[in-house]
C-alpha cells in the first residue's frame, strides 16, 4: 500500500503493488527497499568492518541501492515520456513535474529526491497503519466515537476529516505508543554535556523518543492507548516528544502525506466496519519498527 501510494504521488502512475499478481518489477522494488532498511539497521551494530572491507552488509546495501536506483530511473523516464505525450495533467503528475522542472537541480538530484520519498514512504505508511488498527482494536468505544463523527455513507471530504477530531487523536496516540520510527537520529554539530557526560562534536546520537513517551513523568497513564488525551489534555502531556517524522530541518518531507493517508484510510474503514484483533502483536526492529509476522486484523460490518 505504501509503495503504491507513494509511486502514484511521485511518479503519477500506479504500479500494481496491490494486485493479486504483482509485476516482477514491483516485487523487486519492494524487496530492495526492505533489504535496504535491514542492511542499514545491521550496519549500526558491532564492529563497523564494512567501512574497511566489502562485507555482506555492505554488499547487500550496495545491491539494494543499485536496484532501487535502476528501477526508479526507469519509472522516471517512463513518466517523462507520458508527460510529453499527454497534454492533460490528471493531477497525479503534478509533484513529479514540479521536480523535473526545477532548474536548480540536476537529474541526479531529482532522482535522489524521488528515491528518498519512495524508500521513506513504503515502510512508514504500511507499518503505521497496522499499528494504528491493532491499537484501536482494543478501543471499540473510540471506534464508535469516530464513526459517529463521520457521514454514514458516501465519499469523504477534507471537511469531514476536519470535523472528526477523534480520527486525528487516534492517529496521534498510535504515534506515541507504537511509532514506526522510534527515535531521532542526529550527528552533533557541536560538543555538548548532558548530566556530566561530554559528547564530542560529530558523534552519532539516537534519541529514543518512544522510551520517553512511555514514561509517566511525560504522559499520564503512559503505557495505555488513550486517544482522548489529545482532546481532553491532562498533565503531564509532553506532546513535543511525539516526533515520528523527526524535528527541524531534517523533518520527513512526507509527513503531511502519511498523516492524511492514515486519517483517510481509518475514516473510510470505520465508516463501514469495526476493527478486531486477538492477542498481542510481535514487533521487530528493521531500522524501523515493523510487525514480526503477518498480522490478521478482522474487519466486522457494523
Amino acid at each position: 500500500m505504501g509503495l503504491e501510494s507513494v509511486c502514484g504521488l511521485m511518479l503519477g502512475t500506479r504500479l500494481g503493488f496491490l494486485e493479486r499478481c504483482m509485476s516482477d518489477r514491483a516485487a523487486t522494488l519492494a524487496a530492495a527497499v526492505k533489504a535496504h532498511f535491514r542492511a542499514q539497521r545491521d550496519s549500526y551494530y558491532g564492529a563497523p568492518l564494512w567501512k574497511f572491507a566489502p562485507t555482506t552488509i555492505y554488499k547487500t546495501f550496495v545491491k539494494s541501492e543499485e536496484t532501487i536506483h535502476t528501477i526508479v530511473s526507469e519509472l522516471m523516464e517512463e513518466a517523462k515520456s507520458r508527460a510529453r505525450a499527454s497534454a492533460n495533467d490528471d493531477g497525479m503528475q503534478e509533484i513529479f513535474l514540479k521536480i523535473l522542472s526545477n532548474p536548480e537541480l540536476d537529474m541526479r538530484d531529482k532522482k535522489a529526491a524521488v528515491i528518498d520519498f519512495i524508500t521513506a514512504g513504503i515502510e512508514t505508511l504500511a507499518n503505521s497503519l497496522v499499528f494504528l488498527l491493532y491499537l484501536l482494536s482494543s478501543r471499540p468505544d473510540w471506534q464508535q466515537k469516530i464513526r459517529s463523527e463521520l457521514p454514514s455513507c458516501g465519499e469523504l471530504r477534507i471537511e469531514d476529516l476536519s470535523s472528526a477530531p477523534s480520527v486525528k487523536a487516534a492517529v496521534n496516540e498510535a504515534f506515541r505508543v507504537l511509532p514506526t520510527v522510534p527515535f531521532l537520529a542526529r550527528l552533533l554539530e557541536t560538543s555538548m554535556t548532558i548530566e556530566g557526560y561530554t559528547i564530542p562534536e560529530g558523534t552519532f546520537v539516537l534519541a529514543h523518543t518512544v522510551t520517553a513517551c512511555r514514561q509517566e513523568e511525560n504522559f499520564w497513564r503512559a503505557n495505555e492507548y488513550l486517544p482522548e488525551r489529545w482532546i481532553d489534555v491532562r498533565e503531564p502531556h509532553a506532546a513535543s516528544l511525539v516526533a515520528p517524522f523527526g524535528r527541524g530541518k531534517r523533518m520527513c518531507p512526507g509527513k503531511r502525506f502519511v498523516e492524511l493517508e492514515l486519517h483517510l484510510i481509518l475514516a473510510k474503514i470505520l465508516q463501514q466496519w469495526r476493527v478486531e484483533f486477538d492477542g498481542e502483536i510481535d514487533v521487530q526492529f528493521d531500522f524501523l519498527l515493523s510487525p514480526k509476522s503477518p498480522v490478521s486484523i478482522r474487519l466486522v460490518e457494523w
